[in-house]
């Protein structure tokens, strides 16, 4: 059955290299956003075991609940070719519908978030002209200046031309310069601490939670704390970026893929380990809740002097730019996919359209690519798909495949359209932090949480009605489509992880296929070698997917209990 997973493309060695290290980054700025302005403060808060402790887990965790949402992509091949499509392969239509409203709201809101903040930084705070035009220019006021204008140009003369680059593999180069950005404002961060201690004004770092600042120990100061460890919970949320990134990688195969979540996730808790304490040391308890207010002139001054400090305030506001232009160009492909599988995917009845190469767009975008080849499978399987999935697996195909090529022919009114409805409104409603974090945090829930979790259960059979995936043993339940199909949770489990290939059989280690005694040989020497580790790899999957999903609910719960908190 075709996939999106190329398991056996030829790569050279510098190929290879590049499109592994292009996924990792993309996928690390697709992390690492504006949401890690808040985290300096919220560390400081909890205290530097907590705070630190919480960057180590949810990383772990973010590492495992991607490495469930590659290993039910494997194990419903055709189907899965995005998050809906997954969650609607493993869980049903009702996981599936509520994936596409979290991701649609997420990306959309904070494509609004990105243009709203980009504006602020180059403008400034009213009625005075000291953003980074004015700084660079020289420029004290005028309509060239304002706000509008700055958004309208920004939006149609910087935004509107780079998304004309329509795949996000063409997007790696700016995603890299993003990543450095981000590296270079953790950097100035961490001068910032290192001059604090070697001027004597270092502030100390606290190691149990900050109860006072926090409302005290109470109710009040329980529910304080929650709202504090939401903001580190919901820092590593990338996982609607996944999906496109997958056909990237070439050849694909589980350790590159694990080996590109672990560089992403590891990159971006460097980057916010090093915000957090040079922000705790270098300002202490005057730590805003947007870090970027401290990295003035005047807050940096003392420390580093006045000329670096000028330096490196120019240097903070060019790079936090840059970094949120090219978050905003990463999410606007997952928003992209989600409108068109909820206008196109659930009308299966229909044959699939044309593919994207035959209308001249093949190649050209990450969720057209993987329309291709969800086209093929659907005309692979015809009535059926061949390995023991039912006419409702044909129809998801077709689904999937309709959708894709679909968004493939209207990719410009799809794009700028949704780019004009996020300028409208972060026009219309400048004020709009407190509304899009509170729906950025619950749908962060939603996708980075709940939704992996309930997939893990899924792929182990524990999830009532869940389908079974193509290819899976008749009495093998969900435990078979993990090992058959779902090689990234094997291997975590202490068992063997044999490269695929895209027909879903082994390789053997000089690469031929291995014949069919063989292969049932194969089998059996797996699964008596992984028994007792598979067990032990089937509890901790059920307990973490258990304690994502608890996490998940404690967000949400967390999110509609703010606003009755006096």
């Amino acid at each position: 059955m075709a996939s999106i997973l190329a398991f056996d493309v030829p790569a050279t060695r510098r190929e290879a290299a590049a499109s592994f290290l292009a996924c990792a980054f993309n996928l690390c700025k697709a992390i690492v956003g504006a949401g890690m302005m808040g985290l300096p403060r919220a560390y400081r808060l909890l205290g530097s075991v907590l705070g630190t402790g919480l960057i180590a887990l949810v990383g772990v965790l973010t590492y495992w609940s991607m490495a469930v949402m590659v290993a039910g992509t494997e194990a419903h091949r055709g189907t899965a070719t995005t998050y809906r499509g997954l969650a609607r392969a493993a869980c049903g239509r009702r996981v599936a519908a509520l994936v596409q409203v979290a991701v649609l709201l997420f990306c959309f809101g904070f494509c609004v978030v990105y243009l709203v903040v980009i504006t602020d930084v180059l403008t400034g705070s009213p009625p005075l002209c000291n953003g980074l035009i004015c700084q660079l220019t020289g420029v004290a006021g005028g309509p060239f200046v304002a706000r509008r204008f700055v958004l309208l140009c920004l939006s149609g003369g910087v935004a509107a031309p780079l998304l004309l680059l329509k795949s996000i593999g063409h997007l790696t180069v700016f995603n890299y310069l993003g990543v450095a950005a981000a590296l270079a404002l953790a950097s100035i961060t961490a001068a910032l601490g290192a001059a604090a201690v070697a001027l004597g004004r270092a502030h100390p770092l606290p190691v149990a939670p900050q109860w006072a600042a926090l409302g005290g120990e109470g109710a009040a100061g329980a529910a304080h704390i929650a709202t504090t460890v939401s903001v580190l919970l919901a820092c590593y949320v990338g996982h609607q970026n996944l999906h496109p990134l997958l056909p990237l990688l070439k050849p694909y195969t589980g350790a590159r893929i694990r080996g590109v979540l672990a560089l992403a996730l590891v990159v971006a808790a460097a980057v916010f380990t090093t915000l957090c304490v040079g922000g705790a040391l270098a300002f202490g308890a005057s730590l805003e809740i947007n870090v970027l207010s401290n990295l003035s002139i005047e807050e940096m001054a003392p420390l580093l002097g006045q000329r670096p400090a000028v330096a490196a305030s120019l240097l903070v506001q060019i790079g936090y730019c840059i970094s949120l232009l090219a978050s905003l160009l990463l999410y606007m492909h997952p928003l992209r996919t989600s409108v068109a599988e909820m206008i196109w995917a659930e009308e299966e009845g229909a044959a699939p359209p044309p593919t994207a190469a035959s209308h001249g767009h093949g190649g050209e975008g990450a969720a057209p690519a993987a329309g291709a080849a969800a086209t093929a499978a659907a005309a692979e399987v015809g009535g059926g798909i061949e390995g023991g999935a039912g006419g409702g697996g044909a129809a998801e195909v077709r689904g999937a495949a309709r959708a894709a090529a679909m968004e493939a022919r209207h990719y410009y009114v799809l794009t700028y359209g949704l780019l004009a409805l996020a300028t409208l409104a972060a026009i219309s409603v400048p004020d709009i932090w407190s509304a899009l974090s509170w729906i950025g945090n619950l749908c962060a829930s939603v996708e980075a949480f709940i939704v992996p979790g309930l997939i893990a259960l899924a792929l182990r059979g524990l999830w009532p009605g869940a389908p079974k995936p193509a290819g899976a043993d008749g009495g093998g339940g969900g435990g078979a489509a993990v090992s058959e199909g779902a090689p990234l949770l094997l291997a975590a489990e202490g068992g063997s992880s044999p490269a695929f290939w895209s027909d879903g059989q082994p390789r053997a280690a000089g690469g031929v296929g291995l014949p069919a005694a063989r292969r049932g040989a194969w089998r059996r020497l797996r699964a008596a070698a992984g028994g007792a580790a598979g067990s032990a790899g089937a509890a901790a999957d059920v307990v973490t997917a258990g304690l994502a999903v608890a996490l998940g609910c404690g967000l949400v719960f967390n999110g509609f209990a703010q606003p009755f908190i006096a």
